[in-house]
């Protein structure tokens, strides 16, 4: 949300937009709207999930127009091509992937929507105009977006004008942000002649350019900034500038990052967590708050960044991949240290706190009972434009190889979505009830700098 609010504020428009929070899994929207967009939504949902997040949008559509730009099958769901291509790719990597065709889209949306008018864009998604009501609208002064995974470069001329000066209401967004737009200028109309082409290029040329936002000189930007901000928490002197993360030296050994406690003595980094899931198949054995909580049996409290910190002031070694040959597991380049997981839980019978092995809460699918301990790893995650990868994406530890997680396994037990007997499930038979607060506790291996013997 950050981040949407840094862009909105960038194109000089936040006055006009409004991003919020959203989950189109859970949530329901509220409010009344003259359209809505649903982009690039419908290709990652089976047919059930489709007819629900249509019945969602479409309640709060006041008879005006909803509109669904997504790769979409021909109804006879043979082409055209690129659609038929993209299908066949969802189906193999996604769990419950697919493309649909303008056909079973209407009968998912049945209830409240009449008509259908499909226009190509630019780009590979159709886009599908569904009026809803008997009347429709002639502008778009309110609008409900859902975004998630849109293809730039989508236009279309089907879209109504807005008056000038228009007011706007907001709905919220779907699973990443919402927002609510009144354009300032007409919506770009499809590029199809040589002579619209050239007029769409000078129009895009003359459009003012976002704003430079300053981002807080305390703000990690990269590896080394990390290690400098480590560095200076052990030296006893925490870095104390806008936009540095939140470091408080608690006694000689122990330090606060955030909400975690870092102990260089015992070489721990207790992070307060609780569970997510009680069954499912996962790819991840923890996410930050709003990350992948579909797939992952803990959701921590705090920033991921925060674990990476807590890492190197620990001095373990980043274990380095190449990820070169996508068709296999990642190479290692750099073997780096080794780390244990645990978890610590009052019983519920008892009271009293519980401690262990996180690999309890797992149950192995090829093994058919929980797994043996794992050799974590520091992956240490990425930086993308300057930003930490982990803290935008979530992804914390990963059962999967996954770049941008901050610790992963250097086991490789295979995608639970390609197979009845790879991956991991949640074991349970062992785990606490949904919500329960619980303490990961990350656990330094050895001396951290290479694998144990």
């Amino acid at each position: 949300m950050a981040i949407a609010r840094e862009i909105v504020a960038g194109m000089g428009v936040a006055d006009r937009v409004k991003c919020t929070p959203f989950d189109y899994y859970r949530d329901t929207l509220q409010g009344r709207y003259d359209a809505a967009l649903i982009s690039g939504v419908l290709h990652r949902e089976q047919p059930a999930q489709v007819q629900a997040i249509l019945a969602n949008v479409a309640a709060v559509v006041e008879p005006g127009v909803l509109y669904i730009s997504d790769v979409m099958l021909d109804d006879d769901r043979v082409g055209p091509v690129f659609a038929a291509m993209f299908a066949l790719n969802m189906r193999v990597l996604a769990h419950d992937g697919r493309c649909h065709s303008g056909r079973a889209v209407r009968l998912a949306g049945r209830r409240g929507l009449q008509g259908d008018r499909r226009r190509p864009p630019a780009g590979p998604h159709p886009l599908h105009r569904h009026p809803r009501g008997a009347n429709l609208v002639k502008s778009a002064r309110r609008l409900a977006i859902l975004l998630a995974l849109g293809l730039p470069g989508c236009s279309t001329s089907d879209q109504p004008p807005v008056p000038p000066g228009a007011g706007a209401r907001v709905a919220p967004a779907a699973a990443a942000s919402t927002a609510a737009v009144t354009p300032a200028a007409p919506i770009t109309k499809e590029v199809t002649t040589r002579f619209q082409r050239r007029q769409e290029a000078r129009r895009l040329a003359e459009m003012p350019r976002p704003a430079e936002i300053p981002r807080p000189e305390g703000e990690p930007r990269g590896p080394e900034d990390l290690q400098k901000l480590s560095d200076a928490a052990a030296g006893g002197q925490p870095v104390d500038k806008p936009g540095a993360p939140p470091i408080e030296r608690v006694d000689e050994f122990r330090v606060r990052i955030g909400k975690m406690l870092v102990d260089r003595q015992a070489r721990t980094i207790q992070v307060p967590a609780k569970l997510n899931m009680t069954e499912g198949i996962l790819e991840y054995y923890a996410v930050a708050s709003n990350g992948k909580l579909h797939e992952s049996v803990l959701e921590l409290e705090g920033e991921p960044s925060h674990i990476h910190l807590g890492l190197i002031l620990l001095g373990v070694e980043q274990i380095k991949y190449d990820y070169g040959d996508f068709r296999g597991p990642p190479k290692v380049v750099q073997p780096g240290g080794r780390l244990a997981l645990w978890i610590k839980y009052a019983d519920l019978k008892s009271g009293k706190e519980k401690r262990i092995p996180a690999e309890e809460f797992l149950y192995n699918r090829a093994a058919k009972g929980p797994p043996k301990p794992l050799p974590w790893a520091f992956t240490g995650s990425n930086f993308w434009n300057n930003r930490y990868g982990a803290d935008m994406d979530r992804s914390t530890i990963a059962l999967i190889p996954d770049q941008v997680a901050v610790i992963g396994t250097t086991d490789d037990a295979g995608n639970p979505y390609r197979g009845e007997g790879l991956g991991f499930e949640v074991n349970t038979k062992v785990v606490p009830p949904k919500g329960t607060a619980l303490t990961l506790e990350i656990a330094v291996l050895g001396d951290g700098k290479t694998p144990p013997p």
